[in-house]
């Protein structure tokens, strides 16, 4: 049972953008020849810390145009400052705009051409962004940045060659340029260069260890050079976050954001990413902004628990309770917390509660019944895991729970009686498969074992995956007919992979289990 988190999926997006819907938006008249009208954003929708940001620098801009400022550069700069702005908070086609103005009026200002090559990509016009990001590049060629964002337009056209000559030129000046690495390997992917598209990956992994979306360009390569199994292997790491270019200009627009909403945002990114202690700190500030946001102090509460600050999680979630007696995820996650912690009653009185709320949740009551069972409450866990089974007749989980809670109340029996018709109706599902193999083998009455049949369903296990469980179950299978010698051939191996893998518990016992098989004659699972 994991932690959940208080998602608002676009709304939030929407919200920021509403700023522009009307039409009747104000606008600032271009002042002469060769510029452009500027949208004056209507900041009533807007939270006040960001309205009242985007207010100085609108008035900042009227300001110098009602004066008749006649020095080009002056302008220039408060329509970039502007154009920044509206860039901070995504609002791309008014902050075009601004720059647009701001290039023409100071035509050697590196910034206002790269964040208007920057804002012209955006919006899905990559030959302007292009022309933006070379004449950037000759205004400030030490800004490396610029060239990266040139490759990548070269990766878009697939022109290789291009992009290469753009991330070499950055690699020379910095080798540790993380995002050139990636480039490079992608170029070297189009030019089917497998061996040095796979070690440039490799050095932008290494550079920037956080960066899982390397993983899936790995993956892609791998399958290209008929490699499919590590090809699977490097896509099960694959993640979303990428890499980004060291970018200062960049740096700037994100930390001018302000508000609940943006930080939100923000929080939701790198929660998604799996980068809980960053998407703390975001909804730390919208909670700050907003003191009275349940969603930024339940998602706040969420990634607390999730980098194992349990007692400041709970009293957050116990927070929002106070603000909001229903809300669904605080309860869920107190009762993921409490579970975890063996304060039963707790944990018991939330979920309860959360399952009141989600009726139609049903990992949340297959939880339920397993913390029903842990509590010694037998009947009404039995009760709700069968009125569970009704109401999702074909999920396998179900049935597995149903099952693990029936052996570790040793109700052996029960469940190998449950079995046959379990692993009919899911015949795939390794678990039963595991289940039935492990009854077989070790049920406390030899009446009730069958050796051959634990081997057969062993050996299929195994063909499935070649995991050391499963050599462990063919081992057992072998033992409980009496074979030790093979039994301890089957086990040796099943050591080697746990050794592979440094599971050195896992390893211990199996280990132990080896050794018995090697040194007894009577080697199967005692019984009765």
């Amino acid at each position: 049972m994991g932690i959940k988190q208080f998602l608002l999926g676009a709304a939030l997006a929407a919200m920021l953008s509403i700023a522009f819907a009307s039409d009747d938006t104000p606008i600032l008249k271009a002042p002469r020849d060769g510029l452009v009208d500027v949208p004056l954003l209507k900041t009533d929708a807007l939270e006040e810390v960001v309205g009242r940001q985007v207010r100085s620098f609108q008035k900042a801009l009227e300001n110098i145009l009602n004066a008749n400022h006649s020095d080009p550069e002056v302008l220039g700069r408060a329509y970039g400052l502007l154009g920044q702005v509206y860039l901070a908070y995504s609002w791309h086609a008014p902050a075009r705009r601004c720059f647009l103005n701001a290039a023409a009026l100071d035509q050697e200002a590196f910034p206002w051409q790269y964040l208007l090559g920057m804002v012209e990509i955006e919006m899905g016009n990559t030959d302007e962004g292009e022309a933006c990001f070379q004449r950037a590049a000759a205004l400030r060629p030490d800004y490396l940045a610029t060239y990266i964002r040139l490759g990548d337009i070269r990766l878009q056209f697939h022109d290789a060659l291009g992009a290469l000559e753009h991330y070499q030129h950055v690699l020379n000046a910095d080798d540790t340029a993380s995002a050139a690495w990636l480039g490079v390997g992608q170029a070297r992917y189009i030019l089917k260069e497998y061996e040095a598209s796979l070690a440039a990956y490799q050095k932008s992994a290494t550079l920037t260890p956080s960066a899982t979306k390397v993983n899936y360009f790995m993956a892609m390569t791998y399958r290209a050079m008929g490699q499919e199994e590590t090809a699977r292997a490097y896509l099960a790491r694959a993640g979303k976050v990428g890499v980004k270019p060291k970018d200062a200009l960049m740096e700037d627009i994100d930390n001018m954001q302000r508000g609940e909403r943006v930080y939100m945002q923000k929080g939701q990114a790198a929660f998604s990413a799996g980068q809980y202690p960053d998407a703390a700190k975001m909804y730390e500030l919208a909670l700050k902004s907003n003191p009275e946001s349940i969603p930024a102090r339940v998602n706040l509460a969420s990634c607390l628990a999730l980098i194992g600050r349990l007692d400041e999680a709970v009293a957050q979630f116990q927070a929002a309770l106070v603000q909001k007696p229903d809300n669904f995820t605080a309860h869920y996650n107190l009762g993921r917390i409490f579970a975890g912690q063996g304060k039963l009653n707790e944990a018991e009185s939330h979920l309860t509660q959360a399952v009141a709320l989600n009726p139609d949740d049903l990992e949340l009551q297959l939880n339920l019944a397993k913390l029903l069972g842990a509590k010694g409450k037998h009947t009404e866990a039995v009760a709700l895991f069968e009125q569970l089974e009704k109401k999702a007749p074909d999920t396998s989980s179900i049935p597995v729970a149903k099952l693990t809670f029936y052996l570790e109340n040793k109700a052996y029996d029960l469940a190998l009686d449950l079995l046959p018709a379990y692993r009919k109706k899911f015949p795939t599902d390794a678990q039963l498969a595991h289940f039935e193999v492990q009854l077989l083998v070790g049920h406390p009455k030899f009446s009730r074992r069958d050796g051959q049949r634990a081997l057969t369903i062993a050996l299929q296990l195994l063909e499935s995956q070649k995991s050391p469980v499963n050599f462990e179950n063919v081992a057992m299978a072998h033992a409980e007919l009496g074979r030790c010698d093979r039994a301890a051939r089957w086990q040796e191996q099943a050591v080697e992979l746990y050794s592979k893998a440094q599971l050195k518990e896992a390893q211990a016992l199996a280990e132990k289990q080896l050794q018995l098989y090697q040194s007894q004659k009577e080697c199967r699972i005692p019984g009765q």
